[in-house]
């Protein structure tokens, strides 16, 4: 998987995984969660586990004093200086510190004050420290403590099911708790075969999101963008699959709904919301 900060940025935690180690800016036992969390168990799941715990943190409450959380994601570098795999983490308070949480590593406490909590340099010399064998670049301490809430899931439907749609879904339904969420099907190219996937789409610190389950999660920069701004969706999707993945969003299928007075059999065709 390849990456071209800032116009987007694709999270994904599996490579890594391989380099996680602990260092001395963050304590060397993983902490128990302060709250009952289980992770999605997704493909490429950091940055949107990092999401869910971050709300799960928050319980529906506004950030602010004691109650702090942001999500910190950053891209690396190659040995030649091309991009690669990023990988985001959820930091919080807690019991008058600072923590981590990182899909990789748990729940660590890091060597940071809490007056420095808003400090970026402070946060990742800390975090960084978990990956010594990796080159990061381009870190983003988001925010989502501020936006306006509608939670729900739609585009849901009823057509077959892949495992990359399993996943897009589980975590479409993990997120849409506190934010709305649109989950759309698409198909690309790739050796020779057309392969089915799903996105789930949604919004976070103000920034459009994508997650991908064979790629991780696209953040965009337009602030602006809707989710249903199909154009931009299977552009971004087009750039991150490469363009001779030809990417073609796919339609909702309708789902077979019994109808009311019908005898037993009978059925009739409605259209899902997409």
């Amino acid at each position: 998987m390849r990456i071209s900060l800032p116009v987007r940025a694709c999270l994904s935690c599996a490579v890594l995984l391989l380099a996680a180690v602990v260092a001395s800016a963050a304590a060397p036992r993983t902490q128990p969660t302060p709250f009952k969390f289980a992770a999605l168990g997704v493909a490429n799941p950091c940055f949107v586990d990092s999401v869910v715990f971050a709300d799960t943190y928050l319980g529906g409450r506004k950030s602010g004093g004691s109650r702090w959380v942001r999500v910190l994601r950053w891209g690396t570098l190659e040995e030649d200086y091309t991009m690669g795999p990023g990988h985001a983490v959820a930091v919080f308070q807690w019991r008058g510190g600072l923590y981590v949480f990182d899909i990789n590593n748990g729940v660590r406490k890091l060597m940071v004050p809490v007056a420095r909590r808003g400090d970026l340099h402070d946060l990742t010399t800390a975090i960084y420290s978990l990956y010594p064998e990796v080159k990061p670049t381009g870190p983003a301490l988001l925010d989502d403590s501020w936006t306006t809430r509608k939670p729900g899931l739609r585009g849901a439907d009823k057509s077959p099911v892949t495992a990359s749609y399993r996943d897009a879904l589980k975590a479409g339904k993990a997120l849409a708790k506190t934010r709305e969420v649109r989950l759309v099907r698409f198909s690309y190219a790739e050796k020779g075969k057309r392969r089915e996937s799903a996105v789930a789409v949604f919004r976070f610190d103000g920034r459009l999101c994508l997650y991908v389950p064979e790629r991780g999660t696209l953040v965009l920069p337009q602030v602006a963008a809707g989710l249903d701004d199909d154009a931009l969706i299977r552009a971004r999707l087009g750039a991150c699959f490469g363009r001779e993945s030809a990417v073609q969003l796919v339609a909702p299928q309708s789902a077979e709904v019994p109808a009311a007075g019908r005898t037993k059999g009978k059925s009739n065709q409605s259209a899902n919301t997409p």
